[in-house]
């Protein structure tokens, strides 16, 4: 596994709901397909190639091309020197702790509104409209933080060295369903927004295999999304100063926003709230 056996489920459980997927690079190329446990050889040819174009056109900011070569490190490592590396790369995680504002200023409005369940439910719960991009006809995995550290736990004690594991929940769902849920358990009224599609966004409809992880690992997630959200949502309930605080960090920029590509704009440092 890339990083230390786990020896800990509360620091895993308040660490998993802030990491990315280790294939977040690769699998925006699978529109409408599922990502697959590809072979080491296979996938690191591929994965370069395509890391590296999209790196060169700014697709991609610098954090997930670090990921992307980071696997392939633990591949080199494992072939030439026999380090038991095993892999998991992740699909939608999502769950209580993972606050909006959290951290720097990092050049776009997505430092707050970065990820869309988080975002959705501060939202649902002030009575606004959740914002849908191209209809919400894209597709995610979503997999809660609680089962993610259970597939870590098995990965960690029964994965194979050198092999590779979805952790995810293999089910679609769909954001315009996502969005109807979450305004239903808040209890918001409010109509939804429609917005343009975003121009550099290709995923599409995207879920992950678990074959493969379920075979090997016996992880299977069991938390269904209904009761994955109402948790979230009471968690955000009963933490609502603490993450209005981290939003109100960032008012300077969220009312002086930047305009280009996501992944092309640098880092800022804060200004001072006033």
């Amino acid at each position: 596994m890339i990083g230390n056996r786990i020896g800990d489920r509360r620091l895993v459980a308040v660490k998993a709901a802030e990491v990315e997927s280790i294939l977040e690079t690769a699998s925006q190329a699978f529109k409408d397909a599922v990502v697959s446990d590809r072979s080491i050889d296979e996938f690191d040819r591929w994965m370069f190639g395509y890391a590296l174009d999209l790196r060169r056109q700014q697709i991609v900011d610098d954090a997930n091309f670090r990921r992307a070569v980071g696997e392939m490190y633990a591949n080199y490592f494992f072939l030439r020197y026999k380090l038991p590396i095993v892999k998991t790369r992740f699909q939608n995680i999502y769950g209580p702790r993972e606050i909006l504002g959290a951290g720097q200023w990092r050049g776009t409005i997505h430092t707050v509104w970065r990820n869309v369940i988080p975002t959705f439910i501060w939202k649902a719960l002030h009575k606004e409209a959740l914002p849908l991009e191209n209809g919400g006809k894209a597709s995610r995995d979503f997999v809660y933080v609680e089962d993610l550290v259970e597939g870590l736990y098995r990965a960690a004690l029964r994965g194979e060295p050198g092999e590779v594991y979805n952790l995810a929940s293999g089910r679609q769902t769909m954001i315009h369903d996502l969005a109807r849920l979450i305004n239903q358990l808040s209890g918001n009224d409010t109509s939804v927004e429609g917005k343009p599609a975003r121009s550099w966004d290709r995923s599409g409809l995207r879920f992950g295999s678990t074959e493969k992880s379920k075979r090997v690992l016996g992880f299977e997630a069991t938390t269904s999304i209904r009761d994955g959200l109402a948790k979230t949502i009471a968690w955000t309930k009963e933490n609502r100063d603490l993450i209005g605080r981290c939003i109100a960090r960032h008012n300077y920029f969220l009312a002086h926003p930047r305009t280009g590509h996501p992944c092309s704009l640098g880092r800022e440092s804060e200004k001072p709230l006033e």
